[in-house]
């Protein structure tokens, strides 16, 4: 059998070269809210010719025959649709860093523990965690929207104008920003193709922060927020595009983007629930959820959570949603799911005083209840907490969203997250009573009250021990008279009371009622010099000989001081 000569083959170009590419060739993808984003690319030199963001799909064909036919020459017109890699589809737990298993119970003891402590950063009375479950329920539903819609799932009694997931608005007050954009980090996600470091050309590369803006220059949301055109193995064209994002949620500080482009970011990720912060009403494309901005306020950075931790936790909650979603497990039960939550919001809606909840916000309330009940059950079987702790913690995050709607369950015990609900409105006078002589009842505490005599002030670096407060003269310029009193500032008041108040309740409220009350033992002043400080500070002024409450031992203490 003869040799064949492969010199032969390839002069008579039996496998042929391939040609050097040459032409045009054209990117495009298209967003969840119609509009859509293309680029012209010259194949041979890898230089963007032109691009642009097109309004709808008409707009973008139009455009293609344009650059079409201003083209001469006979180069080759390549038409190039791009998918949107983002949204729980995408979601990778090894691109985020998770990857060992021992890993997993360390992850459940810290998230449990840094969870609650987030649940409860703003206050652990009623209002105020029922107003931070609003808001994770919220972010935590933003993870079904997208996928419900899709899959027909999600049903209206009603059609609506808009579908879109949760957005969110507080008004600006001091602090607030600072706790919402915590709770956001902590909980986001995101759900954008992973990046492993090499660009490829045509390919999509995203940056996509939970919140914004990254940078106090940015002034639209495309410089912080914005997908790129992969170029080569080493860079991107330089062209910015706008972001999409799907199932995750986001922070916006409103205060630094124009009206105009926050609407345009509401209108293009629907699947995505948005927090703003600062956001006149003009430019909300529905009537959001609103927050009380003096609740966030009130968080104190001393008794912070850790962010990180906290997000491990929802990194694998995420992982645990896209496994079932992917395997159809959670499909058969949530109809079932929609359904009872359905006839749960009818229930509260027919409560007389109750604020009814319709349209969109009921819509929206039926995927909180959902995200809720299903974190508890991924936290039963992830190890957080038990199965009788979980059934708990449901009802309890049940009944913040919607109160009273459903009995908590008698076989579970959880004192640490089953509260006692408390209206310091009617209840701030005992309240306070029964906190104070709880503090003044231990003869331990009396060293942090300090005696100061009349006409002599008292230097705090020579006490021994952190002070509380000062017994001292006070002149009454009503009644022209000076009076014993017992002078503790209100912060420290509010410190105190999370170790001795017999109750959970929000110590800003118990104050402010207490003032309203005409109680002989208080002063009407509000503020005082305190000794030692030079400045009026916010401070509740007692009458000693008036405060007939406390035991006759702490009495007996108060006229050993008196009488030094």
């Amino acid at each position: 059998m003869e040799k064949t000569d492969l010199s032969d083959i390839f002069a008579h170009n039996l496998f042929p070269q391939e040609k050097e590419k040459s032409g045009t060739e054209f990117f495009w993808w298209a967003y969840d809210d119609g509009t859509e984003a293309g680029a012209a690319i010259d194949v041979k030199s890898k230089k963007e010719i032109c691009s642009k963001i097109f309004k709808n799909k008409e707009e973008r064909i139009k455009f293609q025959q344009t650059i079409k036919a201003k083209n001469k020459k006979k180069f080759e017109f390549e038409k190039n649709k791009l998918m949107l890699k983002s949204g729980l589809p995408q979601f990778d737990l090894r691109a985020n860093g998770i990857i060992l298993k021992w890993q997993k119970a360390e992850i459940a003891k810290n998230g449990r523990e840094h969870l609650f402590r987030m649940l409860e950063a703003c206050g652990q009375d009623f209002k105020a965690r029922a107003e931070v479950i609003k808001l994770i329920s919220s972010l935590l539903s933003a993870y079904y929207f997208g996928y419900l819609t899709f899959n027909n799932i999600f049903s209206l009694a009603q059609p609506l104008k808009i579908l879109c997931a949760p957005i969110l608005a507080c008004n600006v007050r001091d602090g607030a920003a600072e706790t919402l954009e915590s709770m956001v980090a902590s909980v986001a996600v995101d759900t954008t193709e992973p990046f492993y470091g090499e660009m490829e050309y045509g390919k999509l590369f995203y940056n996509q922060p939970n919140c914004l803006p990254q940078n106090l220059k940015d002034r639209h949301t495309i410089d912080c927020a914005y997908i790129r055109l992969g170029k080569s193995k080493k860079k991107c064209f330089e062209t910015l595009y706008p972001a999409q994002y799907r199932d995750t949620s986001a922070f916006i500080n409103a205060r630094f983007f124009a009206g105009n482009d926050l609407f345009q970011f509401q209108q293009r990720n629907p699947w995505a629930s948005l927090v703003f912060y600062g956001i006149s009403d003009s430019r909300l494309v529905v009537e959001p959820i609103r927050l009380d901005g003096k609740i966030f306020a009130k968080f104190v950075n001393g008794e912070t959570w850790d962010v990180e931790a906290v997000h491990k936790l929802i990194l694998y909650f995420v992982n645990w949603l896209h496994k079932n979603f992917k395997k159809g497990k959670l499909f058969p039960r949530l109809k079932a799911k929609l359904i009872f939550y359905d006839r749960l919001i009818e229930k509260h809606n027919r409560r007389r005083g109750s604020a009814k909840i319709r349209g969109l916000h009921k819509a929206w309330m039926e995927m909180q209840l959902l995200a809720v009940k299903d974190f508890s059950d991924f936290g039963t079987e992830f190890g957080c907490w038990t199965a009788e702790e979980g059934e708990q913690l449901t009802a309890e995050w049940t009944n913040l969203l919607l109160p009273d709607c459903c009995p908590y369950p008698q076989s579970a015990v959880m004192p640490e997250v089953h509260r006692v609900t408390i209206f310091p409105e009617h209840d701030c006078v005992t309240l306070f009573e029964k906190t104070l002589e709880a503090i003044l009842n231990d003869k331990m505490n009396w060293k942090h009250f300090i005696y100061v005599p009349p006409k002599t002030d008292f230097l705090t670096e020579k006490a021994g021990a952190e002070i509380w407060g000062y017994i001292r003269d006070y002149q009454d310029r009503k009644a022209h008279q000076s009076i014993v009193t017992l002078q503790i500032r209100e912060e420290i008041m509010r410190r105190l009371a999370k170790n001795f108040c017999p109750a959970e309740c929000d110590w800003y409220d118990v104050i402010k009622y207490l003032r309203k009350k005409d109680l002989n033992y208080l002063h009407q002043s509000k503020t005082v010099r305190m000794p030692g400080i030079g400045e009026e500070e916010k401070t509740l002024i007692l009458k000693v000989s008036q405060l007939d409450f406390l035991s006759d031992e702490a009495k007996s203490i108060f006229d050993a001081y008196i009488c030094v």
